[in-house]
């Protein structure tokens, strides 16, 4: 199941935060009377009711921990989804943020109905043909099983699952505009796949997957870096796939653009020659490269012209033919005037 989380509102996520982590190890709600609905977050937009008692306050999932639950969606009483067998990791976005909300105050073999508001589901992109924008649904759900997960004993295999999914979670995102959410869950692919420090036993295809799968993340975090305008960041994580893998042609591409964004318009020349080399058939990183060297001339021409204005030539002055011949004869005539004086002078005192 596949869901978006708005992050426009920075307050208002950390108080939902706050709220997943507290009532997955508080007491809270312990007693819940069935068929009674109650308000998760107390603005009476999330709702939920209980269909089945569980187990127990004890049996509630924590974060972190992978939820196994039973679930169908509704919209306008009619299911356009439904899955038996739902695995997801709490409090990790894998799923749409009210039932990420809801599962925490759920005991397992719980059942239950949960209205869910636009801005916890599928928010202003909807889900097409399914949901439309701005669309509340409903979901029936049983919690099945829970499961704690160490990240830091996760076998290489479970760490490539984990990590792979949470970069298809972000292409999700990024595909849906939602940049933020994209760089959460690139950055805790990341993460699961940084854990990965046992890898004795492992095969040599699965280290290069590994490998592989880091350079993707990596890649892709720096493109939605781009889409925000956050060049900084964005420099960092193509400098990590080529500290890695010098000849990534999609890091150097991105770097080039990178580069020229910060305004360092050689550089970026210089990266996008070495991607153009290494794909010469590659339109857009021909279409790239011609045009960073055009806005190179031009911001050649522009300081060239700068630099006459602040130190313009001076030129000796021309003059015309008539004023020449006319200092030709006073000079002339002085040194005539001169010459004569010099003999009187040597007749006078000889």
């Amino acid at each position: 199941m596949e869901a978006s989380r708005k992050l426009d509102n920075f307050e208002e996520d950390t108080h939902i935060e706050k709220h997943v982590e507290n009532n997955s190890t508080t007491g809270i709600d312990t007693e819940v009377k069935e068929d009674e609905w109650v308000d998760v977050l107390g603005s009476g937009e999330l709702m939920k009711k209980v269909l089945k008692p569980g187990l127990g306050f004890e049996t509630r999932p924590n974060k972190g921990d992978q939820a196994t639950v039973s679930i169908r969606y509704f919209i306008n009483d009619k299911v356009f989804e439904e899955n038996e067998n739902l695995k997801f990791i709490v409090g990790d976005m894998d799923v749409i943020l009210g039932l990420d909300l809801v599962i925490c105050l759920m005991e397992k073999e719980e059942s239950a109905r949960v209205k869910v508001p636009a801005k916890f589901a599928y928010g202003k992109v909807g889900r097409e043909p399914d949901v439309p924008p701005d669309s509340s649904i409903e979901c029936e759900i049983e919690l099945k099983d829970i499961e704690p997960v160490n990240e830091d004993s996760l076998s290489v295999s479970e760490g490539l699952k984990l990590g792979n999914g949470k970069r298809i979670r972000g292409n999700y995102f990024y595909e849906r505009g939602e940049y933020l959410a994209a760089i959460q869950c690139y950055e805790r692919a990341a993460e699961y796949l940084d854990s990965l420090r046992d890898c004795s036993g492992s095969s040599n295809a699965e280290l290069q997957e590994v490998v592989d799968l880091r350079l993707k993340v990596y890649n892709n975090t720096a493109a939605t870096h781009l889409k925000l305008s956050a060049y900084s960041a964005a420099r960092k994580s193509v400098d990590s796939v080529l500290a890695i893998q010098p000849k990534n042609v999609k890091a150097l591409f991105r770097k080039g653009k990178i580069l020229s964004m910060l305004g360092e318009t050689e550089d970026a020349i210089s990266c996008l020659k070495t991607a153009a080399a290494l794909e010469p058939d590659s339109k857009i990183i021909q279409v790239e490269l011609t045009k960073l060297k055009n806005q190179h001339k031009k911001e050649e021409m522009k300081q060239k012209a700068m630099y006459q204005r602040m130190f313009p030539r001076s030129e000796p002055k021309k003059m015309n033919p008539l004023s020449q011949m006319k200092n030709w004869f006073i000079t002339g005539g002085l040194l005539a005037v001169a010459a004569g004086t010099m003999v009187a002078y040597k007749q006078y005192y000889a």
